[in-house]
């Protein structure tokens, strides 16, 4: 009797030394009373050519995630025996938004993969911790008030389109989607991130999406406010489709005008819009000083807010 309950302890012991969840992409997963004596598995359906981006993340305030391990293995069926199994040493880490971060990017290496399993052994024990998985399929860059097309966008593969923020935190950006009539999405993912590539989200926005519909043709139109302009530096529009789509086209504009100034020639500008930025250039040398006029017709008050000057 003593013996059975011996080995029942240790059959139970090695059932709970491992927890597992299956992730969605795109979506973070919560953990709380994280055990360092457990390990946690997290899976996703991914195959090649998916990159895959994985993210864990405790509060800036709990002990920083120095000494983390993370193994990931690639499996034809879920937990199938004999995987392709991975280590990685050189995680990155980085202190953002509150968040301590370990977060890093690789390429799905065999065509037989259908599963991806990522396995974590928390240095030390945490209250909360966060794990975020998204796949990408492909990437794409968006230039300000320059239409991107976009042909043959398969169905629950995630694209990734971005573009660079220019001394501004609003950005309207425009949809238009030709020879369909139902909605291949109801809402797309905003990134806010610090670099191009290979860094964590400072912050995401589930941004819903309202189409217009007209003679098979989708439209729609949204605005987005930077909420980290001290630090976000890209912005990444994710777009995963419920059905397949021919063409999509994507553009994204700002409440910006840049007018080129020429020495001691006036400028005249009209019809200046509240809340729009106005950026004005002008050539210049080493040691040259700039004097600056404006003349604003048509108005009993200060129009300005403030002015900023920059030499770049």
């Amino acid at each position: 009797m003593k013996l059975n309950f011996i080995i029942s302890l240790l059959l139970f012991g090695l059932i709970i030394s491992k927890i597992e969840y299956d992730l969605v992409d795109g979506i973070e997963k919560t953990i709380n009373n994280v055990n360092q004596n457990l390990e946690y598995s997290f899976y996703i359906k991914a195959s090649k050519p998916n990159v895959v981006r994985f993210t864990l993340s405790v509060p800036l305030s709990s002990q920083y995630f120095s000494l983390v391990n993370i193994d990931y293995y690639e499996y034809s069926e879920r937990n199938s025996i004999s995987p392709n199994r991975y280590s990685w040493d050189l995680l990155f880490r980085k202190e953002i938004n509150n968040k301590a971060l370990v977060y890093f990017s690789y390429n799905i290496s065999s065509s037989l993969t259908n599963y991806v399993e990522f396995k974590v052994k928390a240095p030390n024990n945490h209250n909360i911790m966060n794990a975020r998985i998204d796949l990408l399929y492909k990437e794409y860059d968006l230039y300000y008030n320059k239409p991107l097309n976009i042909y043959n966008l398969a169905s629950n593969n995630a694209y990734y389109l971005y573009f660079e923020l220019f001394e501004n935190i609003i950005a309207n950006i425009s949809l238009k989607i030709n020879n369909i009539e139902k909605e291949p999405f109801s809402g797309i993912y905003i990134h806010e991130l610090e670099t191009r590539k290979d860094s964590p989200s400072i912050d995401i926005t589930d941004q819903s999406i309202s189409f217009i519909s007209h003679y098979s043709q989708l439209t729609s139109s949204f605005s987005y406010s930077v909420k980290f302009p001290n630090i976000t530096k890209y912005i990444a529009l994710k777009i995963k489709p419920s059905r397949d789509i021919e063409q999509i086209s994507v553009i994204y504009e700002n409440p910006l005008t840049i007018i080129d100034l020429s020495n001691d020639i006036w400028k005249e500008v009209n019809n200046l819009k509240r809340e729009e930025k106005y950026l004005f250039f002008i050539e210049a040398t080493q040691c040259a000083k700039a004097s600056i006029s404006l003349i604003v017709n048509n108005t009993d008050n200060n129009p300005f807010n403030y002015l900023n000057f920059a030499i770049k």
